[in-house]
């Protein structure tokens, strides 16, 4: 089969302004990480490691200083160690504010670190403790990935949709797709690579949370991040429905909320987007992976019929879509 590449239309016209425009942009919430991490050398984490009750003081005093926090999720926030190079602390957000009792405190290494040979922010080890109120907490002692965070925090664990729809928010979604878009090719193959490699050694990716992408301007890379254990087969098309962000497109572009941007910036978040499908199906190509038609999830199905996707296949039939896909030699 002959490969081919589309090209796509990355003119001037503006689509948000064309009368018969019909495309409809699917939506899905994701949660944020966001900040990087000032390390210093000052304190030995393999010395820590031995001695829990001062792991659980770093952590108590990590968690203090709100300047710490990375980011947060649905359950679990992110916090940098203060005078600690190349760690973080991942926390159950319920517990963070409760009394501690140190007595209790006990730490286990996690065999994640020596499964994987790339760094995904993976878990090095737990740090288990006893609240005053007698509940037990975990906290994950984790590889620090570098990058920020491709993703918008869910309307759900926002609960406000002023915040969820607020400008901030909007300008973080437009810069991170931006920056996505500018990275090279090599760096849309490494990902493809990195998850290749994860989902070999047993873990699975959460394509509903774009925040599970970090983008590393510095590096030029995409870097993968909260992975679990889970033996599964690697979904590309999950993965591009979190590099492009599909779930908060329709957010983006909504005229009806309070905080609309205007038609150009649509454009140019549209345009960008168009050009990570581009990258990413020529880095598959360049990888010999492929869509399956028989895995095709709910997500994938809001990328395949989002406004970016119809713009890049110039077409807004699903089969027609295909074929395209089909004739590039990336599907199977």
């Amino acid at each position: 089969m002959k490969v081919l590449s589309i090209t796509p239309f990355y003119g001037k016209t503006n689509i948000f302004n064309l009368k018969t425009t019909s495309f409809k942009a699917q939506n899905q919430d994701t949660f944020i990480k966001t900040g990087v991490q000032e390390s210093s050398d000052n304190i030995d984490i393999e010395k820590l490691k031995l001695n829990p009750k001062e792991m659980l003081k770093l952590y108590q005093s990590a968690t203090a200083d709100k300047n710490n926090k990375i980011g947060s999720g649905f359950t679990h926030s992110v916090y940098k160690i203060p005078n600690v190079e190349g760690y973080v602390f991942r926390v159950p957000t319920d517990n963070l504010n409760k009394s501690m009792d140190f007595m209790t405190a006990r730490y286990k290494e996690s065999s994640e670190a020596k499964d994987l040979d790339v760094n995904v922010g993976q878990k090095v080890g737990e740090l288990k403790f006893i609240t005053e109120d007698n509940h037990s907490v975990t906290v994950e002692l984790r590889q620090f990935a570098k990058g920020i965070s491709l993703g918008i925090p869910p309307i759900q664990a926002v609960r406000n949709k002023e915040e969820y729809n607020s400008m901030e928010n909007k300008e973080y979604y437009a810069k991170t797709i931006a920056q996505t878009a500018s990275l090279p090719l090599e760096a849309y193959e490494k990902l493809i690579s990195d998850f290749q490699k994860v989902y070999k050694a047993g873990y699975h990716f959460d394509h509903l949370n774009s925040n599970n992408l970090l983008i590393d301007e510095k590096n030029k890379s995409i870097n993968l991040i909260d992975l679990d254990k889970l033996k599964m087969k690697p979904n590309y098309g999950n993965l591009l429905y979190a590099l492009t962000n599909i779930g908060y497109f329709e957010t983006y572009t909504s005229a009806y909320d309070s905080n609309p941007v205007s038609d150009e910036k649509k454009n140019e978040v549209t345009f960008n987007t168009m050009q990570i499908i581009d990258k990413f199906t020529k880095a598959m190509q360049k990888q010999n992976v492929k869509f399956k038609m028989d895995e095709i999830s709910y997500e994938f199905m809001k990328f395949l019929t989002s406004l970016p996707c119809y713009c890049f296949c110039q077409t807004t039939d699903f089969n027609t879509i295909w074929v395209k896909f089909e004739q590039m030699g990336i599907t199977g």
